[in-house]
């Protein structure tokens, strides 16, 4: 598996003829460099909960996910790459045919365990060996997620920025964000989730500090 690469990680300026009328610079933080599958902000909401996980001597990363879940693969690889056995606790039926993720997190030695939604929603675990578990929320959504998600910014200037925009899921990633930001800086979460009122409620983990 290949090893997470920080240095791959670049500042591509954005070249838009709406910005450039209207006086607006708009820069990309590249994260999606850093590895195939633990890419974007991924490794950055996990790599504190690997490394807790590391530290409590336990052998299992379990987590929960739909099945097209980047999150599941991103656990899946982190498994390979740091020496953990995966368990994904999937929302809804198995089907006749696995969704190309899961596909690929099962190649990478994950655990699927089909969750119906209800179940899912309640965020039941089924009978696993939880000595041996850490159990990381879906999203990477907690403390150790948007700490990590917080060191984000140590790879740009975020001091020249005014606005930080990011897509959203949990908010983890938003609320690390707005934990490092300078305190004039705007953070913009888009949710890219259906409905999803709770994701104000959520980046409230930003202020749990």
């Amino acid at each position: 598996m290949q090893e997470i690469v920080l240095n791959h990680i670049s500042v591509d300026k954005i070249t838009d003829a709406v910005f450039a009328e209207n006086g607006i610079g708009a820069d990309v933080l590249r994260l999606d460099k850093i590895h195939p599958f633990i890419s974007g902000n991924k490794w950055f909401k996990l790599r504190y909960y690997i490394r807790e996980a590391k530290q409590q001597n336990k052998k299992t990363l379990l987590s929960f996910g739909g099945p097209w879940s980047n999150h599941i693969i991103a656990i899946a690889a982190a498994g390979e790459l740091y020496g953990f056995k995966t368990t994904g606790i999937i929302r809804g039926e198995e089907p006749a045919e696995l969704s190309p993720t899961l596909q690929q997190a099962k190649a990478m030695g994950m655990q699927l365990i089909f969750s119906s939604r209800e179940d899912y929603k309640q965020k039941r675990i089924p009978l696993v060996s939880i000595d041996d578990t850490y159990i990381i929320n879906e999203g990477g959504y907690g403390m150790n997620g948007a700490d990590g998600a917080a060191t984000i910014l140590d790879h740009c200037r975020k001091e020249i920025y005014t606005h930080l925009c990011c897509a959203a899921g949990t908010g983890t990633m938003a609320a690390g964000l707005a934990n490092a930001a300078d305190p004039q800086t705007t953070i913009l979460a888009l949710s890219v989730l259906k409905n999803n009122h709770s994701i104000g409620e959520n980046m409230f983990i930003g202020r749990w500090k």
